[in-house]
């Protein structure tokens, strides 16, 4: 019985690694998606959605009538934009704390994933 609960003990740690690195997986491919989602949109108006146009709501984000729904509902996301450049920051403090997935569409895309 001893065995059986050291072996439970250590296997904890590696299931919490395990789920924080899906998480983080899934973050950057959320940070892909709405990143084509906005590029479409630059490429039909030849101008970056404004920070008002994007809505960000609990488990998608919508812009000019399309709606992303993203992978994890409680992954949050932050927009900023200016005249030829967008950023995207997506967190979730729930099942990854301290990781964040950065996309900078002047920088090559999703950037290595950071811890704070």
């Amino acid at each position: 019985m001893a065995i059986a609960a050291l072996l439970i003990l250590a296997a904890i740690p590696q299931f919490s690694a395990y789920r924080e690195k899906a998480s983080v997986s899934l973050m950057q491919s959320d940070a892909h998606n709405l990143a084509s989602l906005i590029e479409g949109e630059y490429a039909e108006r030849q101008a970056y959605p404004a920070q008002q146009d994007v809505t960000l709501s609990s488990g998608s984000v919508r812009l000019d009538g399309q709606v992303l729904k993203l992978s994890q509902a409680d992954t949050r996301v932050v927009y900023a934009t200016s005249e030829d450049t967008f950023v995207l920051i997506l967190t979730n403090p729930e099942r990854a704390p301290g990781a964040e997935v950065l996309f900078q569409s002047n920088n090559g895309g999703v950037q290595p994933t950071s811890r704070r």
